[in-house]
């Protein structure tokens, strides 16, 4: 290990082992950032470790978390091989208030400022949480995108601060995504019925309102979705289009097909965002499959959009609406950028939940979590008997998948 960092002085309490900060981004300074669930933005020295900047959020400004979902579950009201993994995930403390943080915030909205991976282009950093708190109750009133500025003071010191924030509906899901110019930030929240939409800022308007007070941006476009809220990261490419997964249940009832989407921004004949294509995906073969889940980030390539799916037939229980499936079957896709055809797919074993990425190599590599893994229910052993219980079915890894030769 090159080095090891505590951030047990950062804020009192200490921080809990199962909401530790989550996520790190590399800036163009030299830095490693983070941030933990209470809005701590923290700037490490790469070479050392050594905490080099931190700004809390929520004692600089008016922004703050939003109220957590209301779980009531017990230990005693969990499968017991559901149980068993938790324990290998938060550790051997189980109890109501970890089961809720792991279900509620752990899988991506509670409105906590490291639901998702901390971003950055050029001085900024960004993070997903809470909004401002202007009923006084201590808890964000909406959710918010916040910008924080890295700059110098005049002894060449480190500063962070409030550069501006963009008030979004909820919490999100999804990891803030800049597009390659650095231009602008794209984000998914969901209104009151649980629909998604897709939210996406002009930096350097934003920027522009970083002079006002409060220092609020309004979204350059929005995209109203028609399926259930987003998870993971949504991508932008250079011409502005936002790759999206949409699926769920329509405003009739009707399950709309899952599908990937990309949205092209406003342009010259068109005043608001518009569908570029839809893409669905066919059954496995000799599989019959209920629900399908798009389980990765999208990775845009000159000309293929990649990602993972996993077809699953699952049961839903009241413990944030996640699914524990009885089945599974996942796959690598490529999908032609321009058109949206499937070009290619391969099996993998567990799901990605993670980020493909194309190594110097030129090769397509694709981590695997296995998070849906972990809510299955076993096959092997007893599910009532911790003892009896096969671990071997989500262990996770990386692939790696050769492009050409």
């Amino acid at each position: 290990m090159r080095w090891h960092t505590s951030f047990e002085n950062l804020r009192n309490p200490p921080l809990s082992s199962y909401r530790p900060p989550l996520g790190v981004h590399f800036t163009p300074q030299g830095f490693v950032a983070t941030a933990t669930s209470d809005g701590i933005v923290v700037l490490l020295d790469r070479d050392n470790g050594k905490i080099v900047a931190y700004y809390s959020i929520t004692q600089e400004t008016n922004l703050r978390p939003l109220k957590p979902e209301e779980v009531t579950s017990t230990p005693q009201q969990l499968p017991k091989y559901l149980e068993c993994r938790l324990k290998r995930v938060i550790g051997d403390e189980i109890n109501s208030e970890n089961i809720k943080t792991f279900f509620t915030g752990g899988i991506g909205v509670s409105g906590a400022y490291n639901d998702n991976t901390i971003a950055g282009t050029g001085d900024l950093l960004f993070v997903v949480g809470g909004g401002p708190d202007e009923d006084g109750d201590g808890y964000g009133d909406t959710g918010a995108l916040v910008a924080i500025k890295i700059t110098k003071d005049s002894s060449g010191k480190i500063k962070l601060s409030l550069a501006w924030y963009m008030k979004l509906l909820s919490g999100s899901g999804t990891s803030p995504t800049i597009d390659p110019d650095g231009k602008y930030v794209v984000v998914s929240d969901f209104d009151q019925n649980k629909r998604a939409r897709i939210v996406v800022a002009d930096i350097e308007k934003c920027n522009e309102a970083s002079k006002n007070n409060p220092p609020e941006c309004q979204p350059a476009w929005v995209m109203q979705l028609k399926g259930k809220p987003l998870y993971g990261s949504v991508s932008m490419d250079e011409d502005g289009v936002v790759h999206a997964w949409n699926q769920g249940v329509d405003e009739y009832g009707n399950n709309l097909t899952p599908e990937v989407v990309a949205i092209h921004p406003p342009d010259k004949t068109h005043s608001a965002p518009y569908f570029k294509w839809t893409a669905d995906f066919p059954q496995p073969p000799g599989k019959n499959f209920k629900d399908t889940e798009w389980t990765s980030t999208v990775l845009v390539l000159n000309n293929i959009v990649v990602g993972t799916v996993t077809f699953m037939n699952a049961i839903v229980t009241g413990q944030g609406n996640f699914p524990i499936p009885t089945d599974l079957y996942s796959e690598v896709v490529g999908l032609d950028r321009e058109t949206g055809k499937l070009l290619w797919s391969v099996p993998i074993p567990n799901d990605s939940f993670n980020a493909p990425f194309l190594g110097p190599d030129g090769n397509l590599y694709v981590p695997v979590f296995g998070l849906l893994n972990l809510f299955k229910i076993p096959e092997n052993g007893n599910p009532t008997d911790c003892s009896s219980f096969v671990d071997t079915d989500y262990q996770g890894g990386i692939f790696q998948f050769k492009t050409g030769e």
